[in-house]
């Protein structure tokens, strides 16, 4: 059980970490004027167009940092996958419902995948690949487990 618990801590430690890295790493969309059209979908629900700096608003921040540096954002991603799936472990025990939740992620990580087909920026690309490769891996997983019947 304490292996769970530092695997729960070096997770969120991670997403920590690099929530704060990415929002500095975004801050840099206060500076490039000329990807405020279409880097900048909450500001412009919230706030109409984007014509100074002070407009932005700081979700935006990370939209900026996952299309042109999405190292840290893809980091909060598998540091969040990891909860998440910790998570489920923990809930479901060892049972058969943890394999039909590990299925459940890894068919709508594929699906989320679809979203970034696309994308042309470097982050789109990495996500895509990011989710594509961690759904594959979970629908894996929940195979090798069905396969040799570990949980009960």
């Amino acid at each position: 059980m304490i292996i769970y618990w530092v695997q729960v801590g070096f997770a969120i430690f991670v997403f920590l970490f690099s929530t704060v890295a990415a929002w500095f790493e975004g801050s840099g969309i206060l500076q490039d004027i000329f990807s405020w059209d279409h880097t900048t979908p909450f500001s412009q629900l919230l706030n109409g167009e984007v014509t100074k700096a002070s407009d932005i608003v700081i979700l935006d921040y990370f939209v900026f940092a996952a299309k042109y540096l999405p190292l840290f954002p893809i980091l909060m991603t598998l540091s969040s996958l990891h909860l998440l799936i910790l998570f489920g472990y923990f809930l479901f025990k060892n049972t058969k419902k943890f394999i039909i939740f590990l299925g459940v992620i890894g068919s709508m990580l594929i699906f989320l995948s679809i979203f970034f087909i696309n994308y042309h920026t470097i982050g789109g690309k990495s996500f895509l690949y990011t989710f594509l490769v961690s759904g594959l891996l979970c629908i894996i997983i929940t195979w090798i487990i069905k396969k040799y019947d570990t949980l009960t």
